[in-house]
């Protein structure tokens, strides 16, 4: 009877952990909505050494190498490598370099900010990590924008606009190619029309039942 609860216990720690790894899965390739596929719509800066310096404290490269599997593939696990990457190329293509930080999410979120900083990538980083712990701003990912009803637009592209809808539909499908869940929010979108319409049509044309009334 022990050796059974343990193995029942288990067997949920296996699920719980399993949901878990999903979950974080699914929220980080969502995050990665913003980010600019098309290189002939980025314009490459320079990073000083001044800001190299305080994106390093920020820069998570475990989380930098899982959410592109096209720099694993080359870097690994070299976080030089990755580190180097996201600095020259990266943050201008709108690459995430920590799970919990989105520029697009943070700019969108604050109009105050975005008056101050307009589409200067660096200056988004630089308040974000100088004010950590003295100012509230809790919309620092595409997750929480959704959860809060905001549109994030790209910085970098600003035809690159992602609903909540959006990010909801790319966190439980687990994808991040926004063009695929347009199509498929299209189809959402169509199904739930067409049972509106025929819930309306039923409701003004009952069925009638072929079935004799008894008496």
């Amino acid at each position: 009877m022990k050796r059974t609860k343990n193995i029942l216990a288990l067997a949920v720690c296996a699920v719980l952990s399993a949901a878990t790894f999903f979950g974080f899965a699914s929220a980080a390739q969502a995050e990665e909505l913003t980010q600019v596929k098309d290189g002939t719509k980025v314009t490459y800066g320079t990073v000083s050494a001044e800001d190299q310096a305080l994106l390093k404290v920020l820069f998570d490269a475990g989380y930098y190498a899982y959410i592109n599997p096209d720099l694993y593939a080359k870097y690994g696990n070299d976080e030089n490598a990755l580190f180097n990457h996201f600095i020259t190329t990266g943050i201008w293509e709108g690459r995430q370099g920590n799970q919990d930080f989105n520029v697009d999410a943070y700019a969108s979120a604050y109009s105050d900010l975005k008056a101050a900083y307009g589409n200067d990538i660096l200056a988004y980083y630089r308040h974000f990590i100088n004010t950590k712990g003295t100012e509230t701003r809790p919309v620092t990912t595409l997750h929480i924008a959704s959860q809060w009803g905001i549109t994030v637009t790209s910085l970098v592209d600003s035809s690159l606009v992602v609903t909540p809808h959006q990010i909801y539909m790319s966190e439980i499908n687990g994808v991040n190619d926004l063009e695929s869940i347009k199509h498929g929010e299209l189809v959402v979108d169509k199904k739930m029309k067409a049972q509106a319409e025929a819930e309306e049509y039923r409701k003004y044309h009952p069925t009638t039942s072929s079935t004799p009334s008894t008496p």
